[in-house]
């Protein structure tokens, strides 16, 4: 959790937009509460979107996508590899300015 201490002072900027993604390795886990490794790589994803809540960042700029074993970061053949995937990426992204995000009646400026 330190890593994600040090992404909390974008909480009081609304420049940026928050993509959390979640990933593992091609190991099936076949666990009742993870049946797969959508269902892990989607828990871990979360696991970040409630910490950065709890934490004064909004949830209306987090998003989540979990990967699974779809997009390794390394090779699944080795132990360390394996743990290598284990883990969950941050995107950051400049949020459209608002002017842009309003839709535009037809013929009208964003403002109208």
């Amino acid at each position: 959790m330190a890593v994600l201490h040090q992404l909390l002072p974008v909480r009081h900027s609304g420049a940026h937009r928050i993509t959390i993604a979640g990933h593992t390795d091609n190991r099936p886990i076949r666990r009742l509460l993870y049946p797969s490794n959508w269902g892990l790589s989607s828990a871990r994803t979360g696991s970040v979107v409630r910490y950065l809540e709890a934490n004064g960042i909004s949830s209306k700029r987090l998003s989540t996508l979990g990967h699974a074993d779809t997009l390794p970061l390394a090779s699944n053949q080795t132990a360390e590899g394996r743990a290598h995937n284990h883990q969950v990426e941050l995107i950051l992204e400049k949020a459209a300015p608002e002017a842009c995000a309003k839709p535009r009646k037809a013929g009208g400026s964003p403002n109208t």
